[in-house]
């Protein structure tokens, strides 16, 4: 199926803007050319190796995200088994630290080029936008090839204006959730979450500040509040980061049925990618609410 996907991904793009292709070499930027019917984008860029060449981008028709295609990789840290999936990492680093996204190539043996499996989810997109770095890393951890971003920010604003995907959780009025699991039915009972704040049932508060991940926020004023039972957080140590996680099959958290929420007590900022889904990589989560509307 991932075969299918990626190819008739490509073949769309490259129908929407034909002649782009040739122009794919070497350059200083992202280029990003936007098409009108379907709204689409594409965009590309030669590796630091300067031989592998991306070229993808977004298709509304496609869903929200970001697919595409690598070619001309020399070299052996990529299976080369036709239409044989296997797991990557897309790293991006920056000023907002490091990010990880999970996802997978596949070899397409008649083109001699790796799609990525399905779709890149928006939060990516908006990584990509803000970061410095792009490298790709196979199962073992090793790097298969990078990306320097100059040009990105612009290349992901086209992308989230032409595609129309959500950039991230929007959370920037009250919204309130209701206990789902037995954590929070026993130790934070139903709350109201925004961008300033999280209130919860017993009427204790914790200030937070966003920071430059999407539904990752700071707590602004050091405190580690007494809730139901006698309960906290995360033990003695109070918390230092929160995280707004929403359903992985929606675009934001204001069409998320479920939340999840994330406490950490480390120094390190969570990665972006904790907003989504249950599963989390940040350094010093120490627990895990879930909540429904």
């Amino acid at each position: 199926m991932g075969k299918t996907f990626v190819i008739s991904s490509a073949a769309i793009l490259l129908s929407v803007l034909p002649g782009i292709c040739s122009s794919v070499q070497a350059k200083e930027v992202w280029t990003a050319f936007p098409s009108s019917d379907p709204p689409a984008v594409q965009i590309s860029k030669t590796a630091t190796d300067g031989r592998t060449i991306f070229l993808g981008g977004c298709n509304k028709l496609l869903g929200a995200g970001l697919t595409g295609t690598f070619s001309a990789y020399q070299g052996n840290a990529l299976a080369k088994i036709d239409d044989e999936s296997e797991p990557v990492t897309f790293e991006i680093t920056g000023k907002a630290g490091t990010e990880q996204f999970a996802g997978g190539l596949h070899y397409i043996g008649g083109e001699d080029s790796w799609g990525i499996t399905g779709l890149l989810q928006p939060d990516f997109v908006t990584a990509f936008g803000r970061g410095d770095m792009l490298t790709i890393r196979n199962g073992g951890g090793k790097t298969v090839f990078s990306f320097e971003l100059l040009g990105s920010s612009k290349a992901a604003k086209t992308m989230q204006r032409v595609c129309g995907f959500a950039t991230g959780p929007s959370v920037s009025a009250p919204h309130s959730w209701n206990a789902m699991s037995t954590t929070a039915i026993s130790i934070t009972g139903d709350i109201q979450i925004s961008e300033k704040e999280i209130r919860f049932e017993n009427g204790a508060t914790l200030q937070l500040a966003p920071t430059d991940h999407l539904g990752v926020f700071r707590v602004a004023k050091p405190t580690n509040p007494t809730l139901k039972n006698g309960n906290v957080l995360c033990g003695r140590e109070p918390p230092t980061f929160v995280v707004f996680g929403r359903d992985g099959n929606t675009k934001s958290l204001d069409r998320s049925s479920a939340l999840y929420l994330k406490i950490y007590n480390g120094n390190e900022i969570p990665p972006a990618s904790d907003a989504i889904g249950m599963d989390n990589s940040g350094r010093g989560f120490c627990a895990l609410f879930n909540y429904t509307r």
